[in-house]
């Protein structure tokens, strides 16, 4: 895939332009978006038929007028609506969302997203401080073979690390086994979910281990001030976060000053709604986001559920990409076991999302230990057989707790976003 390689290099240019230049770049993707989405996509010809194309030169004005479009609108939407005319599912690959509302969403991945999307991931990595020497280990909830194969394969980028690309699923719990895979693939470069990081730190401090790392990188929730230190000052390292989502991608990195994060500008668009100037520089809003690089299923002015902050200021690096200081999302809770075994949330969500004929769901362990699954099911299922596919997807990963499933209509959500996987056993 030589693609990954010119666009790692475009990017690894584009990072330094200044705003004008990279609203050009806007400008040009986002025009090729919006004409390709109106053209090919179903879903979008009737959500913009009311409204005056034409009367628009200006790609960015256009999009102001657009309406918003929500987690529910392309939950509720089938994937054929909202995939492009010209797109060959079979060379493709579907993902879903991780469900932070229990809502979970799909796209489709093709190889020139998925290239583009490896490049993103580089030039953060780059960044860094990442150099082909390093040894990188990264922590899912499960290592589906199919998905890794299609963003992998033989992409040349992944030859700067040849051997170096370690990956370890959480499916078993984290415990003194899970701890010695960490330690005998020697890396240098960790990458993890922060609740997924403070849950080995606990475990390593129970066995009285001891790791350090070059570099931690967190993903997937917020990374507060308290996780940072702790983090810090356990592995001995630098710690960076990173800001994305499965639907619109990578969208900010933090800056190697660590004075704020980069928004991708040259790759994603990011709108405030509902916006209110916090003190001198920094403007606070509802982040919407549209990807400027997935053609497959486009994904344009979305809602994504979190707060954000966005900073007027220039980044001491030299680098032209905006500023982001700092996301508000939610945390998420590591589901305890008797026997002192740690649960990934995203080992059960990523099991959940595996079963046909789950609108929402949402998990919360009792203080008793028990592990609830809260569920709406799709109209005219056969719900004994759904709740015995519940159970065997998640009895295996769960320990020997006792699990109960809750079929009902509505699920409470606070806000745009909940959290998904609550544990009141006190810890």
């Amino acid at each position: 895939m030589l693609r990954a390689l010119a666009y790692w290099a475009m990017l690894q240019r584009s990072q330094w332009y200044r705003g004008e230049k990279l609203l050009k770049i806007q400008e040009r993707k986002l025009r090729t978006l919006l004409n390709k989405a109106i053209r090919e996509v179903e879903f979008y010809r009737e959500l913009y038929r009311s409204i005056d194309l034409s009367s628009s030169r200006n790609a960015h004005e256009l999009l102001q007028r657009l309406p918003i479009v929500t987690r529910k609108m392309l939950s509720d939407t089938p994937l054929q609506k909202r995939t492009a005319a010209s797109v060959d599912h079979s060379k493709t690959l579907k993902r879903t969302t991780a469900g932070s509302t229990g809502t979970p969403v799909a796209i489709l991945e093709t190889k020139g997203s998925a290239a583009y999307w490896h490049a993103l991931y580089l030039r953060r990595l780059w960044a860094w401080g990442v150099r082909p020497g390093d040894r990188i280990l990264r922590i899912l909830p499960a290592i589906p073979a199919t998905s890794i194969g299609f963003f992998i394969g033989e992409n040349p980028l992944d030859r700067l690390f040849k051997n170096a690309i370690g990956l370890v699923d959480m499916s078993a719990g984290i415990d003194t086994q899970f701890l010695g895979k960490i330690i005998e693939s020697n890396a240098t470069v960790f990458i993890a979910q922060p609740s997924t990081i403070l849950a080995i730190i606990k475990k390593m401090e129970e066995n009285d281990v001891s790791l350090s790392f070059k570099i931690v990188a967190t993903t997937g929730e917020v990374l507060t001030l308290t996780m940072r230190k702790k983090i810090q000052d356990t592995f001995h390292c630098d710690v960076y976060d990173q800001y994305s989502t499965v639907e619109l991608g990578n969208i900010a990195w933090e800056c190697s000053t660590h004075m704020a994060y980069h928004i991708n500008n040259d790759s994603v668009v990011l709108e405030l709604r509902n916006p209110r100037q916090i003190g001198r520089s920094a403007i606070e809003g509802e982040a919407v986001g549209t990807c400027l690089y997935r053609y497959a299923t486009p994904v344009i002015r979305y809602l994504i559920g979190d707060v954000v902050q966005i900073r007027e200021d220039e980044c001491s690096c030299g680098r032209g990409l905006p500023l982001l200081e700092r996301v508000e999302g939610r945390l998420v809770d590591c589901i305890v076991a008797k026997d002192g075994v740690l649960i990934s949330p995203y080992v059960l969500t990523t099991a959940l999302q595996k079963i046909e004929g789950i609108q929402q769901f949402k998990i919360i362990q009792h203080p008793d230990y028990t592990v609830e699954v809260q569920a709406i099911p799709a109209e005219n299922l056969d719900l004994e057989k759904l709740n015995l596919a519940i159970e065997a997807m998640l009895a295996p990963l769960l320990h020997g707790l006792q699990l109960k499933v809750k079929f009902t209509d509505s699920i409470q959500v606070k806000g745009v976003k909940f959290r998904l996987v609550e544990s009141l056993v006190p810890k």
